[in-house]
């Protein structure tokens, strides 16, 4: 199989056009502090779970346990808007939790 001239000339420009990024190579900074946000989020997952919660997931755990008022909003990782919001959504997990009742 052999390249046409056009070819090798669309070759040798792609050649001089390429170029390399350091990327994360000096983004050292930025996975020191994803690393932190990591280690606080499971420290608060796991706190979260000795209390007999459920968060959704590891990452944002520390912000739930800073904001969350209710365990509802810990389980589902949403917060509630107003406390009527808050009171029907713990409503909501108790039937869901009891079976309807």
């Amino acid at each position: 199989m052999s390249q046409t001239e056009a070819e090798k000339k669309a070759f040798a420009e792609k050649v001089r056009s390429l170029s390399f990024s350091t990327g994360a190579a000096n983004s050292k900074g930025d996975n020191r502090s994803a690393e932190r946000r990591l280690g606080r989020d499971m420290d608060a997952y796991k706190r979260l779970r000795d209390d007999g919660l459920q968060p959704p997931a590891i990452r944002g755990s520390s912000d739930l346990e800073a904001r969350a008022q209710s365990s509802v909003e810990v389980e589902t990782g949403e917060f509630a808007k107003t406390d009527r919001q808050r009171r029907v959504m713990e409503q909501a997990q108790k039937e869901i939790k009891g079976g309807g009742e």
